[in-house]
């Protein structure tokens, strides 16, 4: 669908790890990834 390569979606995963200090194989750090993205979601749509 977004037509993107499978290195190129593993390569992005390690690095949002890498930056983040997440692990995305472990449930609760994606629900904290989650939870994030909407709290940041919700203040960008604050404005508009």
């Amino acid at each position: 669908m977004l037509h993107l390569h499978t290195n190129t979606v593993a390569y992005r995963v390690a690095r949002i790890e890498a930056i983040t200090g997440l692990a995305l194989g472990d449930p609760d750090d994606r629900l904290v990834a989650h939870v994030a993205v909407k709290i940041i979601e919700s203040q960008g749509s604050a404005g508009t």
